[in-house]
Parts: C-alpha cells; sequence; structure tokens
C-alpha cells in the first residue's frame, strides 16, 4: 500500500510540476530508493518465515524466521527517510512557480498534509526502537500495526481508539497550542 502512495506522489511531482532537470533527477532518485526498498521488502515480509505458517505456528522442526524485530526496524527506517523526502520536495518546487507568494504558501500548506504521514512514520520507529526489547512483543506489534493504520490515514477512527500511547494527551497538548488556552 506505502508503496503504491509514493509511487503515485513522486509521479505526480514529476508530471506536475514540469521540473528541471535536476529537480526531475531527484524525484526520479527518490522514486528508485522505494521501488528499490518496498518490492523487496514485501518478498521479505511474506517469506519472514519458512515455511510461511511457521509464522503463526511457532518454529518447530525445521522452520526458520529472519529476525523480526530487525526487519520492522529497517522498515520503519526507510519509511521515515522516503516519507521526509516525499514531504519536502515540493517545497522548492513549489516555490518556483509564478504566482503570488500567497497562493504558494497555500499550495506548499496543501502539499504539507503528509506531514501528518511522516509524524506517525518517526513516531512508530521511536516506538520500536524503546520498545523492541520488551518482553510484551506482541502489544508492541500491535501498536506498530495500529500506527500504520494512523499514517495511511484512516487516523480518526483508529489512532483515537487504538491504545496508541498517549495519543489523547497529544491531541490536548495541540489543542492548547493551536488556541492558547489550557484545558
Amino acid at each position: 500500500m506505502a508503496l503504491f502512495v509514493k509511487v503515485a506522489l513522486l509521479t505526480l511531482l514529476a508530471r506536475v510540476f514540469n521540473a528541471s532537470k535536476k529537480w526531475r533527477l531527484a524525484i526520479y532518485i527518490v522514486l528508485g530508493i522505494v521501488l528499490a526498498y518496498y518490492i523487496p521488502a514485501f518478498f521479505i515480509k511474506v517469506l519472514i518465515c519458512n515455511p510461511i505458517s511457521a509464522y503463526w505456528n511457532g518454529i518447530n522442526g525445521h522452520a526458520t524466521c529472519i529476525n523480526q524485530g530487525k526487519v520492522i526496524t529497517a522498515d520503519s527506517a526507510i519509511s521515515v527517510v522516503t516519507d521526509l523526502a516525499i514531504l519536502i520536495l515540493p517545497f522548492p518546487l513549489t516555490w518556483s512557480l509564478h504566482m503570488p507568494v500567497g497562493k504558494k504558501i497555500k499550495v506548499i500548506g496543501l502539499l504539507s498534509a503528509g506531514g501528518l504521514a511522516t509524524g506517525f512514520s518517526l513516531y512508530r520507529l521511536i516506538m520500536i526502537i524503546r520498545e523492541g526489547e520488551s518482553p510484551d512483543q506482541t502489544m508492541v506489534f500491535t501498536k506498530v500495526v495500529l500506527t500504520g493504520k494512523c499514517r495511511r490515514g484512516n487516523w480518526a477512527d483508529m489512532c483515537m481508539s487504538s491504545g496508541v500511547k498517549h495519543f489523547d494527551q497529544s491531541i490536548f497538548g495541540l489543542h492548547m497550542l493551536v488556541t492558547n488556552e489550557k484545558i
């Protein structure tokens, strides 16, 4: 899912902004990194255990599994880097457009909505690193999956009811920041 969203955003940037060769090259490099990572990562995640059923049945006999913690950490780190690149790339491209500054700021604001996904990616990476050695890996994995759902835009439904640690405090903090009033 993340692969298709990122490819769509990058190809949209390349096509809509009619960027110079330098910026088009930067877009295609990020696109190449996204494709070079996410396609093999899909197969690594599917084939994390051999046989695949060992993932849910447990390791016994001749079954083997790749270190899942390292796979999830690498996936989160790459996700943060590619999300940041996709978030930052439109800024200089928008600024080079021939339009009033007010409109440029509105376009940048609209394109910055992806910052929420980047924030959840970063939160997820920090959570994985911080709780990676937790004895309750089921809860850690559940939080990772639910923050992944938050990243994809289902945050109103999923994050509010997911048990993501301190999310409600973050909402109150955001409210205080925006309104300058204490709750």
